[in-house]
């Protein structure tokens, strides 16, 4: 169980190291490029008001949840939408609003450059150029409300993931066995902090340059396929994961069960 529950929690340190990478890369892409073409500075704003989003989820309401669902039930429930999640991303550039926050003078540019292009796909977005400022502002708030409103969802699937696997690490082991324990779960999630970057964003960048149609669906299908191979996983944890080794075992030293 230990090795079982330490590398889940690698998987979902790779899943979330890598969307939070990707995301103000696929926000700042160029619409006619498949992105969203959102400004810099509003996707930081949209990354620090999903920080306070999360402090306010886990002051406020998670305490409720983890007493009303068990570890191992909140880290399947965040599986399963964290793959709805992950799939249902990239679809975002196909949203109707995309792009218009941008100013009029950059909305010229992209469309003589999407009219350049022999694609054509820039096609739908050409309409931004010759909106007036108070369409083109109410446009960008709109940019905005979406992009928050995903990263708050983002927060809310991805904390109780979190949380509820290493509560199963400390669960797999006995208490004199818990720094041990820890420490591999730790070392197996920064290892995967360390090279999902590295294959997210080589991935990202390859299908880019190669100009592979639909590129940004593809790299999210990959992260929910890894999604549904933890979920997959997590079938084979028992529910005795919810409580203490010693717990379960009656006052027994509980040695480590390995999978």
């Amino acid at each position: 169980l230990v090795l079982l529950t330490c590398f889940s929690y690698g998987g979902v340190a790779f899943l979330w190291m890598v969307f939070d990478e990707l995301f103000p890369v696929f926000g700042q892409l160029p619409v006619e490029l498949g992105g969203l073409g959102m400004a810099s500075f509003d996707i930081g704003v949209v990354l620090t008001i999903g920080g306070v989003g999360l402090f306010l989820f886990t002051w406020l309401c998670y305490p409720y949840v983890a007493r009303r669902w068990s570890p191992l039930t909140l880290y399947k429930y965040g599986l399963a939408a964290c793959a709805v999640f992950l799939m249902a991303f990239p679809f975002l550039a196909l949203l109707p609003f995309q792009g218009r926050g941008r100013t009029e003078g950059d909305s010229s540019s992209s469309n003589s450059s999407s009219n350049s292009s022999s694609g054509g796909g820039g096609g739908g977005n050409g309409t931004a150029a010759g909106w007036s400022d108070e369409e083109a502002s109410k446009a960008k708030i709109i940019d905005f409300a979406i992009l928050v409103a995903v990263q708050l969802v983002k927060q809310v699937i991805a904390f109780p993931m979190f949380n509820g696997v290493n509560v199963m690490i400390s669960h797999s082991a006995s208490a004199q066995q818990q720094g041990a324990v820890n420490g591999l779960g730790q070392s197996v999630a920064s290892l995967a902090r360390c090279i999902g970057p590295a294959i997210g964003g080589a991935l990202w960048t390859l299908m880019l340059e190669a100009r592979v149609v639909g590129f940004q669906y593809i790299v999210y299908a990959l992260l929910t396929a890894v999604t549904c191979g933890l979920l997959a996983a997590s079938c084979a944890m028992p529910e005795s994961l919810n409580q203490g080794l010693e717990e379960c075992n009656d006052g027994d030293n509980g040695e480590i069960e390995m999978m």
